[in-house]
This record gives structure tokens, sequence and C-alpha cells, in this order.
């Protein structure tokens, strides 16, 4: 499968399907399952700003693994721009959740081109 072709395919699962858990596309590589994630955590993300959610409730979200807590570099800056954008939105949590899908897309192309050129 090429990669345009696991991203559309990734889409389509996005646009049908209930919010799946991205460890549940096994079929995918790292790059479309990482996309896939930030569609669903600004799906969510705007879902909790019309719900009244303060932003800074859902900050563990973004936070990194690897990071001790209130540590420089404590937060994913991708997933806080997703988050924050998220409470700006004020189309569907869907067209959100496909906006951020599309833009990681066109991120991990970019990426990918970038190493075939390097």
């Amino acid at each position: 499968m090429t990669h345009s072709n696991r991203f559309a395919t990734a889409l389509f699962l996005l646009a049908i399907s209930s919010p799946l858990a991205a460890h549940d596309l096994p079929l995918f590589d790292e790059g479309v399952r990482e996309c896939y994630a930030r569609a669903m955590i600004g799906f969510d993300s705007v879902i909790n700003s019309r719900l009244g959610l303060p932003p800074e409730h859902a900050l563990a979200l973004a936070q990194r693994p690897d990071v001790a807590p209130l540590t420089e570099g404590e937060y994913r800056d991708d997933i806080l721009i997703v988050m924050w954008g998220a409470y700006l939105w004020t189309s569907t949590p869907h067209n959100y959740a496909l906006n951020v899908f599309f833009r990681c897309a066109r991120e991990q192309d970019r990426t990918t081109q970038a190493e075939f050129a390097g």
C-alpha cells in the first residue's frame, strides 16, 4: 500500500467510524496512527470546549510521558496546538478532526519527501 493510499484509507475510516483508538489501526504505519490520534484529540477537544471544560483541565492529554511534570518541555507542542485550536473552532467536531488529520498528513508527506531528497 503506498503512502498516500494508507492516509486515504485512514481518512475513510475517520469519516465513517465511531472513534477508534489509534492502536486499533494495525494496518497503518506510525505516521498514519499519529495523525489519527491527533484528529481524535481534536474531535474530543471541540466537544470539551462546547461543554465548557476549561482548556487547562485537558492539559494531561498533551503531557509527554518521557518528561517529569512541571519541567520545560513537559507538553507536546503539536498536541497543544490541536487542543487550543479546537477551543476556537466554530464548525463541527467532525470537521475539525478532518482538518487536523489533513494537516498532519501534509506534515508527514513533507517529512517523507525530505527524507528521500536528503
